[in-house]
């Protein structure tokens, strides 16, 4: 897994990230990837404004948000993220920290979402994407995405389940946690392609472990 070390050599994960999955402009608590049972974060009520405040204020400047409609096929939540990043980057020095955002990008978006990420990309120069296994079609979107977004403020999402890496099946834009299918083989085509790419690094993810520490 040479490729996939040298990704992980990026600072992009060397350091505590704070997450927010967003449901329904909620911030909510994600236990093992059983979205159905998420509820709202209890410390900020549910407001991911409030949950932004509360990371700054303890020094964690770096914010990976997950839009949870988004990657399970409904709309995709720009103005909310929008807002989050207004107020985690508010501030303009250059370590002022930086957001990372997995919409659940497909590559099969149509010009609409694609406009809107371009508009967000230029107006909040800190925010990273992620082009996640989960939910892209194939890694041919990783091309894709680079073609709206500059592949250095992209990010590849390395998505498991106990340790057998997730990818959509074929032919569906979007993936939930009951139309999942593990193809171990795969790694090192997502971990090349984004190398050749030029992608910034990766976040790898095993949904089983997530909200369970």
């Amino acid at each position: 897994r040479d490729g996939l070390n040298d990704l992980l050599a990026s600072d992009t994960v060397a350091r505590i990230v704070g997450v927010i999955d967003l449901i329904n402009r909620r911030a909510v608590h994600a236990i093992a990837g059983n979205r159905a049972a998420y509820r709202d974060v209890p410390c900020c009520s549910g407001d991911p404004i409030t949950l932004v405040g509360q990371y700054l204020a303890q020094g964690v400047t770096s914010i990976y948000v997950a839009d949870l409609d988004s990657i399970s096929g409904r709309d995709t939540q720009f103005a909310a993220i929008g807002a989050i990043c207004s107020a985690a980057l508010a501030d303009d020095r250059a370590d002022a920290g930086e957001v990372l955002v997995d919409i659940g990008w497909t590559g099969r978006e149509g010009d609409r979402n694609r406009s809107q990420i371009r508009a967000l990309a230029q107006s909040f120069p800190s925010l990273r994407w992620i082009a996640a296994t989960e939910s892209c079609r194939g890694p041919d979107a990783l091309d894709e995405f680079a073609e709206i977004v500059c592949s250095d403020r992209l990010l590849l999402g390395l998505d498991f389940r106990n340790g057998q890496l997730l990818t959509a099946k074929h032919g569906l834009e979007h993936v939930s946690d009951h139309g999942e299918e593990t193809d171990q083989q795969s790694e090192s085509v997502w971990v090349d392609r984004a190398q050749e790419l030029g992608y910034a690094g990766a976040v790898v993810l095993d949904l089983a472990s997530v909200g369970t520490a």
